[in-house]
């Protein structure tokens, strides 16, 4: 009886171990994609690919937040379901493919999940961040916005997920029609609101409490924000 139990153990490991291996060889390829996606302009959209791909996959409203994260965000922030997250990297594959045209490379050895996780959110969430940015100065200069307020949500919860990922937000939802709410994974709530086209987390109260820009930026890039603060 001992002698299966080991032999069941033993398979068990074996099986897992592969299952990350293949898993981390699709957030590899994931990696490469977005990357390239990064360096190819969509002349009609104004546009670079990754800018223009995210903003796609959100206006099409199929991903609630959890994939949305693993697609983007937080990679490496798995359990042991690794079939489930493989599929959430095959779909990130699919959209940047079908956005911009290119074709899937083969995954590269050597990084750890962790390291890919890391070189996700340094490529992604700059992009994310500026989309952000881009809602807002456009709300303020009285420019129609083509995001809708469930949209700029989850867009401000992957915002989140980049900057604190061990912390990374569950739920983004839309209360009384304006107001952004997030949920992260020690269930702290916070809510966010447009005044004259700027992002502002909200008190108790629903007053200002501190401007979404001054959380996603650090002072020195707050810079280059100068005129539109």
């Amino acid at each position: 009886m001992i002698f299966y139990s080991v032999l069941l153990s033993y398979a068990f490991v074996n099986i897992l171990a592969d299952n990350i291996n293949d898993y981390i060889e699709e957030v590899n390829i994931t990696n490469q994609l977005i990357e390239t996606a990064c360096q190819v302009y969509v002349p009609n959209a104004g546009l670079y690919g990754l800018e223009y791909t995210i903003k796609r996959i959100l206006r099409e409203d199929k991903y609630p937040m959890e994939q949305l994260n693993f697609m983007m965000a937080i990679p490496d922030y798995t359990n042991r379901s690794f079939s489930r997250y493989t599929r959430y990297q095959e779909k990130m594959q699919r959209e940047i493919i079908t956005a911009i045209g290119i074709d899937i490379p083969k995954a590269k050895q050597g990084d750890s999940l962790e390291s890919l996780g890391d070189k996700r959110r340094k490529i992604t969430g700059p992009t994310i961040k500026h989309l952000l940015y881009n809602v807002m100065l456009h709300a303020t200069l009285g420019q129609e916005d083509d995001l809708s307020h469930k949209q700029k949500c989850h867009l401000i919860g992957l915002a989140m997920s980049t900057i604190n990922p061990s912390n990374y937000i569950v739920t983004a939802n839309i209360e009384n029609n304006t107001t952004c709410v997030i949920t992260d994974f020690n269930n702290n709530i916070k809510k966010y609101k447009q005044f004259e086209g700027k992002f502002w987390e909200l008190e108790l109260d629903h007053t200002k409490k501190v401007k979404l820009l001054d959380q996603l930026y650090q002072p020195d890039d707050l810079d280059q924000f100068i005129e539109f603060l």
